[in-house]
């Protein structure tokens, strides 16, 4: 059993043109549902989509394919997953070869910026 089990929650903002998706302590299985739903219209509306993952506590490749997912579907996406993320969250990521897939960076600005100019997911 892992330390500190938090649910996971999302979070949505809208911040300089962008949607910043703030995932919030552990997601797999379980919260891979209420996350798609969150998504599901901002998917259909093309909006670049800034997946922050600064909070996250766990990631599982539930996560990982949710983000594919969007990807594939021509959403213009980026992760943010900073240095002193818990080791968990950026091993899923290159296992699931996410990482080979969209833009990871480790700040919310460097982010933004990647999806602001243009940046392209995939």
């Amino acid at each position: 059993m892992r330390d500190e089990e938090i649910p996971g929650e999302v979070d949505l903002e809208h911040e300089q043109g962008l949607v910043i998706v703030r995932l919030i302590g552990e997601h797999d299985i379980a919260t891979q549902r209420m996350v798609m739903d969150r998504l599901s219209g901002l998917i259909e509306s093309g909006s670049p989509l800034v997946f922050d993952l600064s909070e996250a506590t766990f990631a599982d490749s539930t996560l990982a394919h949710t983000i594919k997912r969007v990807a594939a579907a021509g959403v213009n996406v980026a992760l943010v997953v900073p240095r002193d993320a818990p080791r968990v969250v950026p091993l899923v990521l290159r296992a699931t070869g996410i990482a080979d897939m969209v833009p990871v960076v480790p700040s919310r600005e460097q982010a933004m910026a990647l999806l602001d100019g243009g940046g392209r997911s995939g």
